[in-house]
């Protein structure tokens, strides 16, 4: 049931995309959206429905050296596919030139990276918000609880794990009625 609050993508998009790291040669792409979207728990699905790959996870406060560990599995040439979630934390020099790159590799970024081709592009969906609170609390929203769930998601600027975070803290405090 919560499948359908992580990501909206089409169960075929999902499968063609996996026949294709299967059977092509060179697969690049990147999932491409703001931070608190869904990127990595959709890349997770991805590696897991792939049933092959690397994973590596970069983030801002790793190390120099750690970074230039992840950077340089882009340009190794094993054919097992690499799925680097952080790639914005990189210097672009790591995905500039193609003819070095893994010829299969799929990162998450903030932003588009001309290089890399985008696969899957997410966002902040205002009405996901509202579905997970009726799922968590059984029930719909009324009106009152709706628009606390908007105000939330405008401070939080769309991260969704932010938000949930805050309407979990609203709830602790007694802000919405189990009924």
């Amino acid at each position: 049931m919560l499948e359908c609050f992580r990501y909206r993508i089409d169960a075929e998009q999902l499968t063609n995309w996996c026949n294709r790291l299967k059977t092509e040669p060179i697969v690049h792409g990147s999932i491409v959206g703001p931070e608190g979207t869904g990127k990595t728990v959709l890349m997770e699905d991805l590696f897991s429905a792939a049933n092959d790959g690397e994973w590596i996870k970069v983030r801002e406060e790793d190390s120099l050296r750690t970074k230039i560990h992840a950077g340089r599995k882009i340009w190794s040439r094993e054919s097992q596919p690499l799925f680097l979630d952080g790639g914005e934390v990189l210097p672009s020099v790591f995905f500039r030139f193609k003819k070095f790159r893994r010829p299969k590799l799929i990162v998450t970024l903030h932003r588009d990276r001309r290089s890399i081709p985008i696969l899957f592009q997410t966002h902040f969906d205002p009405a996901i918000a509202l579905d997970l609170f009726a799922f968590v609390m059984n029930r719909r929203a009324n009106p009152g609880e709706a628009e606390r769930v908007a105000e939330v998601c405008k401070e939080h600027s769309g991260n969704m794990r932010s938000v949930i975070g805050a309407l979990y803290r609203d709830a602790g405090q007694g802000r919405f009625s189990p009924h």
